[in-house]
């Protein structure tokens, strides 16, 4: 089941911040701190998972219950794999 990846549900603090679209930009602003020179992705996972090259499919889900709301992404095939940053995560 390797082809599979999804990230963690990440709690919000109230479902008009956690809009699919809201989630997305917010994880994808992790791209301030990626050091493309390196082959690794400390602090910028969620980022690096979204522009993953080798990725071509993402699902991703946003849910709320009562103060609770999270959201999910699902990837195929999975990205995030060690030593594998260089040539998938593109430096603009």
């Amino acid at each position: 089941m390797d082809k599979i990846f999804g990230r963690p549900a990440v709690p919000h603090p109230s479902p008009e911040v956690a809009t699919n679209d809201a989630v997305r930009l917010n994880w994808y602003f992790e791209e301030r701190i990626h050091n493309y020179t390196c082959n690794c992705n400390k602090n910028s996972g969620q980022f690096t998972q979204i522009v993953w090259k080798s990725s071509r499919e993402m699902g991703f889900g946003v849910a709320t219950v009562g103060n609770f709301t999270a959201a999910c992404a699902l990837y195929y095939p999975r990205g995030n794999i060690k030593e594998e940053f260089l040539e998938n995560v593109l430096s603009p």
